[in-house]
């Protein structure tokens, strides 16, 4: 999410932009992302939600071509949303990181009774979340998805097909002891591949 705003005083013409820290790294100053991926991993390791915020100062006559591509693409007939976003994508470059936020999500009452009688009834349960692996473990050991006597088998960043079969293949011989936990790059492959696919929920 991002707002274009000018300063009455100074007339600088700056674009703020906050995002979570896996959109937002790659559009960040290269000099700046292993700072910011530092303070994002930090504040995950202690189960918070994470939000990067930052900054670009833009001339005129950058502001003014955005607004005129933006007025074009917002009065396309076809693909509207789309050209829409690719001119704000262009504009979300070489940005100037501020600062992260990290908010605690406090479990509603009940969570982990219900987790349990779920559980009991021989219903399997999925947590799906935006959130940083590091996050999701505080979250899955918090809302008592892991057992004290479970480990976690985690599988991320795998784009190829024999590798997350691998992958698949050895959850297949710890899925007594363990509890699995995927990104969603790595499922996204699983879905679109029917056979891998039906091979994943099998076992899961």
């Amino acid at each position: 999410m991002g707002i274009i705003m000018k300063h009455r005083l100074s007339g600088k013409i700056v674009f703020y932009v906050k995002g979570a820290d896996v959109i937002m790294a790659p559009k960040v100053k290269p000099s700046q992302r292993s700072t910011c991926q530092e303070f994002c991993e930090n504040l995950s390791r202690d189960g918070l939600r994470t939000l990067v915020i930052t900054q670009k100062l833009i001339t005129e006559e950058e502001y003014e071509e955005f607004a005129r591509r933006l007025k074009v693409a917002k009065a396309c007939m076809i693909n509207r949303e789309d050209e829409v976003l690719k001119v704000i994508e262009d504009l979300e470059y070489e940005l100037e990181f501020l600062a992260v936020t990290g908010v605690e999500d406090r479990l509603q009452e009940k969570v982990l009774e219900t987790i349990d009688t779920l559980r009991q009834a021989g219903i399997s349960i999925w947590m799906l979340t935006g959130d940083k692996i590091e996050t999701a473990k505080c979250i899955a050991i918090s809302t008592g998805l892991k057992t004290r006597n479970e480990d976690i088998k985690i599988i991320s960043g795998e784009t190829e097909i024999f590798r997350i079969e691998q992958e698949i293949n050895d959850y297949e011989n710890l899925v007594a002891t363990h509890m699995l936990m995927i990104d969603g790059t790595t499922l996204s492959i699983i879905v679109a591949d029917e056979s891998l696919c039906q091979k994943f929920f099998s076992c899961t």
